[in-house]
């Protein structure tokens, strides 16, 4: 069973994810819309969420001030993330899921893997 305290971080991962995701997705819908390629248009509105995500994170969730040591370790679980993500989206895509579904599902991923890694090694305390 988890602590109180990590399951109010959990909550608090989830209500940042919700906002990185809306972000995110908005970014994805908008590119696409205009006929930016899926592909990249995925790696950068994750990017973009990314970025949203280090700064609500390092202060709403973590408690954590800002430093070259958290952004370098967060840089690399954005790496490891969307990798995951960006291999699982283009094998959807590849055997002809809707891009959307692709994202949805990527982004699942994307966001189980990123939150433990954050836990554990970019934010541990």
């Amino acid at each position: 069973m988890l602590s109180k305290k990590e399951s109010v971080k959990i909550i608090k991962f989830l209500i940042v994810g919700m906002l990185n995701t809306l972000i995110s997705f908005s970014a994805f819908y908008f590119l696409t819309l205009f006929e930016m390629n899926i592909k990249t248009s995925n790696i950068i509105s994750i990017l973009t969420g990314a970025m949203v995500s280090y700064i609500s994170n390092s202060i709403w969730v973590f408690q954590k001030t800002y430093s070259f040591k958290y952004f370098f370790r967060f840089l690399i679980t954005v790496a490891i993330s969307l990798g995951l993500n960006s291999l699982v989206f283009a094998i959807l895509l590849g055997i002809g899921i809707s891009e959307y579904i692709c994202y949805v599902v990527g982004m699942s991923i994307y966001t189980s893997i990123f939150y433990l890694i954050s836990r554990f090694y970019v934010f541990k305390e």
